[in-house]
């Protein structure tokens, strides 16, 4: 009787241990706070602001703020037409698409790096809510490089005079909307490296 007893004690323990177990794993796995990526990032140089933001259900991002001291016109860019147009309200993100499996992972992503001219694949992953890691790479993500952004507030940067007027930079709203406002500066931006 009491080896009985004492095997279903123990059955009972290990069975407790294992709902316990899996009730914490479940947890950890939906857990998982979303962290929205649309907002103002600094770079690690501090010497851009770059503003993320909705473009459909794709994410992309555009100059918003340059440090007097650096590089103010897109001198680097391998189209010569477009070498003397300014930074400021250039698109430097594209295309990246939210992971359905991590939703504070976005891949499929293109960057333009103005200061070699340099286009890559990008991937981008939210830290927390106040850190972005944009990784950008060629071919593969394992031959690539990863650089850690900041939120910052954009009442602490003054916005710099843009070629682009304000009512291009998409708000979220609804899709329909943004693709009505993303459409043409797509193709725009297309026929500009063409």
């Amino acid at each position: 009787m009491f080896v009985r007893n004492l095997t279903l004690s123990v059955f009972a323990l290990a069975m407790m241990g294992a709902l316990v177990i899996s009730s914490i794993n479940a947890k950890s796995a939906f857990a998982s706070e979303y962290y929205d990526p649309a907002g103002y990032w600094i770079v690690k140089k501090k010497d851009v602001v770059i503003h993320m933001s909705h473009c459909g259900d794709e994410l992309c991002g555009r100059i918003y703020w340059l440090r007097a001291d650096t590089m103010q016109t897109d001198d680097y860019n391998p189209n010569s037409k477009l070498q003397a147009r300014p930074l400021c309200g250039v698109d430097v993100l594209w295309g990246a698409r939210q992971s359905k499996g991590d939703h504070n992972f976005w891949k499929s992503g293109t960057i333009y790096k103005a200061n070699d001219g340099d286009h890559y694949k990008a991937q981008i992953t939210m830290a927390d809510v106040d850190t972005l890691e944009l990784r950008g790479y060629i071919g593969f993500p394992a031959i690539g490089k990863t650089s850690t952004l900041t939120r910052v507030n954009p009442a602490d940067y003054e916005q710099c005079a843009s070629v682009f007027d304000d009512d291009s930079l998409p708000e979220k709203t609804d899709q329909s909307q943004q693709i009505e406002k993303t459409a043409p500066l797509a193709v725009k931006h297309l026929n500009e490296y063409e």
